[in-house]
């Protein structure tokens, strides 16, 4: 059986720690909220698409 945990439940500043968290303390994911606004787009999110790596 694969266990995941809430992003809100764990610890840290970006998704990135909070995911070595949850394998850390023995999770195999997590799972995320929709929260919208971009919120997990990265610091390359850029709305006018100008120097998104996804439009290049």
């Amino acid at each position: 059986m694969k266990l995941a945990v809430q992003e809100q439940l764990l610890p840290g500043r970006s998704l990135q720690e909070k995911f070595a968290f949850a394998l850390d303390a023995g999770f195999d994911a997590i799972e995320l909220r929709g929260k919208g606004d971009f919120h997990f787009a990265g610091p390359w999110w850029c709305p006018d698409g100008s120097s998104c790596p996804l439009t290049r």
